[in-house]
């Protein structure tokens, strides 16, 4: 039987042995890693080390605020709204109507979007974090 042991310092060093198995399935890391793993033979025989490192990346803050470019109007009185989000450290937005993630109407920051006929709730999130913006 072969099998993998995986290391969570430099390879062998038997004060840092993390797991064996082959796959090897562990808790995803908090922080950036760098894991070592090798074979095993049943006579105890190893192989080289190679290493892999795990990047973790932060997770987007949130947006501090969600505003419209007209947020009272009359029906038929305006052809385009702008949306537009503010803070938080988050690359991709969506803008959705019928709740959060509900249905997708956009990415772009600031977003133009056809002006509602009715008033109506519309939701954006960098990935993680919502806001909500609100027309009347």
């Amino acid at each position: 039987m072969v099998f993998t042991k995986l290391y969570g310092c430099e390879c062998r060093n038997t004060k840092c042995p993390c797991c064996t198995g082959n796959p090897i399935t562990i808790p995803a890391p908090t922080v950036s890693t760098t894991y070592w793993a090798q074979y095993q033979g049943t006579l105890g025989c190893q192989s080289s080390c190679k290493s892999i490192n795990v990047t973790v990346n932060p997770s987007p803050s949130n947006p501090t605020s969600a505003s419209t470019s007209n947020n009272n109007y009359c029906s038929g009185l305006s052809t385009n709204i702008s949306l537009s989000v503010t803070g938080g450290n988050g690359t991709t937005f969506g803008w959705y109507t019928g709740g959060c993630r509900g249905i997708l109407i956009g990415s772009a920051n600031p977003l133009s979007y056809p002006a509602p006929t009715t008033t109506t709730t519309y939701w954006v999130d960098n990935i993680i974090h919502p806001v909500i913006a609100s027309v009347v």
